[in-house]
């Protein structure tokens, strides 16, 4: 499922004091921007390539006339995964993990820094989890802490490219220090209060996955040979 960015005009309404007509303040020659805030279904009915760094794709835009069909940008064109509108449990609690992990490959002055992420998930979902995929599982402080059996089998856990985070055109990035990957099952703290007795109570507020990894960054040869390893 697919969509793009809203075309926004701006109008300068404070002008129309000064006898600029309103055809003149909206003409198409004036500067537009692009707003993430609202996007529209679309299908894609071919593509072109315009240059060797540029493609273009021609979209419709799904239960509108077909006079509204248009080039734009491959780049400009938002790819909305399954698992964020119609997966099962599973793929729901994976598409969480790998948003979280992403939010946090930002760049940063320490060229390695720690990053702890937590995702609700449901106790038999994470077990379900487990069993999907090749972890190796050691007991640390009572508890299963879970990690990857080597960089291969990390890289193929998830959807492709999960582990890094490309910032900028230069191909500057940020990864994922597979060897300081751990994830494992805690129980929230339960909810405290009372109850119209006076009588302390505690409310079950579920369970979560806890992430922890160190985060590395690079430029783009040190990606290329994270890539070919």
């Amino acid at each position: 499922m697919e969509f793009r960015k809203s075309r926004c005009k701006r109008v300068d309404y404070r002008k129309l004091h000064s006898g600029v007509s309103l055809r003149e303040l909206s003409s198409p020659k004036r500067k537009t921007t692009w707003s993430t805030s609202k996007f529209y279904k679309l299908e894609v009915k071919g593509s072109r390539n315009v240059n060797t760094n540029r493609r273009e794709v021609l979209v419709h835009y799904t239960g509108w006339d077909k006079k509204f069909d248009e080039w734009r940008l491959e780049n400009e064109i938002l790819n909305t995964p399954a698992e964020a509108i119609s997966g099962d449990a599973l793929d729901f609690f994976e598409f969480q993990l790998i948003c979280g992990i992403k939010e946090n490959l930002t760049p940063g002055r320490k060229t390695n820094s720690e990053v702890t992420i937590a995702v609700q998930v449901q106790q038999d979902i994470f077990e379900d989890f487990v069993r999907s995929k090749a972890f190796d599982s050691e007991d640390k402080l009572g508890r299963p802490v879970l990690r990857f059996q080597s960089a291969a089998v990390a890289k193929s856990a998830f959807t492709l490219d999960w582990w890094y985070r490309i910032c900028n055109s230069a191909g500057d990035f940020v990864s994922v220090n597979f060897e300081t990957f751990q994830i494992w099952l805690s129980e929230r703290r339960p909810l405290e209060g009372y109850n119209t007795e006076g009588i302390q109570t505690l409310f079950h507020r579920g369970f979560q996955a806890i992430v922890r990894f160190v985060k590395t960054q690079g430029n783009r040869y040190d990606l290329e040979s994270l890539l070919q390893q």
